[in-house]
């Protein structure tokens, strides 16, 4: 059997699945995750531009979700693997954008 050539992504998970985020935030970030599979396997097979851009605006979204449910720490991790893993395989970095966890929230205005 092959070996995974993407280890870092079931780091990522295993990582969410054991966090203390809340279900639903959990099963969010579990799909997303399956979401960068396809588009990481398609970008070392073709080098293809779309697949690089497909893979910054998953992991963008994955990095906002974190840090909008209380996984801060769990959003740092992420993007160190991401790192890793780009590192290793000799891709582009991500130009990932920190979030601050109150952004995109707006209460109400009276």
């Amino acid at each position: 059997m092959d070996a995974d050539p993407l280890p870092e992504l079931a780091a990522i998970r295993n990582l969410v699945e054991t966090s203390d985020l809340a279900s639903e935030p959990r099963q969010t970030a579990v799909w997303c995750l399956g979401q960068l599979t396809r588009p990481y396997n398609e970008l070392l097979r073709t080098q293809e531009q779309r697949f690089a851009d497909a893979i910054q605006g998953l992991a963008q979204a994955m990095l906002k979700h974190l840090s909008e449910h209380g996984g801060a720490g769990l959003a740092e991790g992420f993007v160190a693997q991401l790192r890793g893993l780009h590192e290793r395989i000799g891709l582009q970095p991500l130009n990932l954008k920190p979030v601050s966890p109150s952004a995109g929230r707006r209460g109400k205005v009276a």
